[in-house]
């Protein structure tokens, strides 16, 4: 997976965990990843992508603990 994809990946993933748990992963990251993180973030929560489709459905087979997203 191209590194651009992984960056969608894990934002639209913090996107559908919610601030609070997002915030608590994003807490162990360093500050370069933080920034990179949360600009990627921006980019998907301004859009409906197949990320968030994606991460949402395998979040909803495994009951995985969140808030409801901000994407819509």
């Amino acid at each position: 997976m191209e590194l651009e994809a992984r960056k969608n990946s894990a934002a639209a993933l913090m996107v559908l965990l919610g601030e609070d748990l997002a915030s608590q992963i994003m807490s162990h990251l360093d500050p370069k990843e933080v920034q990179q993180l949360s600009a990627a973030i921006e980019q998907v929560s301004g859009q409906e992508s197949e990320y968030v489709d994606q991460l949402d459905q395998l979040l909803d087979m495994h009951d995985f603990p969140r808030t409801s997203p901000s994407v819509s």
